[in-house]
C-alpha cells in the first residue's frame, strides 16, 4: 500500500511480538539483564500484583550497569 511520499509501506505485523514480557517488581537485576541478553528484548513490563509498575529498557540496563562499572572503578582508584 503506497505511504506518505509516495513510498511504499510493509505490514509488519504478523513479525512483532504483541504480547510484551513482563516481570515482578521483585525479580533481581541479575535475572532482567540475562532476561534482556538471552531472549534479545529491547523492554520489559514490570508488574506488582498484576499491575503496571513500570517499564524497563534495555538502553536502561546498559546504563545502570555503565554507571555500576564506573563506581567500581573509581573505588578501585580510590584505595590505591
Amino acid at each position: 500500500p503506497p505511504g506518505m511520499g509516495g513510498q511504499e509501506l510493509m505490514d509488519l505485523s504478523d513479525c512483532l511480538d504483541h504480547g510484551p514480557m513482563q516481570i515482578l517488581d521483585t525479580t533481581p537485576l541479575s535475572n532482567v539483564v540475562d532476561m534482556f541478553h538471552s531472549l534479545g528484548l529491547r523492554y520489559l513490563v514490570v508488574t506488582r500484583e498484576g499491575r503496571l509498575v513500570g517499564l524497563i529498557k534495555k538502553k536502561d540496563i546498559l546504563e545502570h550497569l555503565d554507571y555500576r562499572r564506573g563506581l567500581a572503578a573509581f573505588r578501585d582508584a580510590d584505595a590505591l
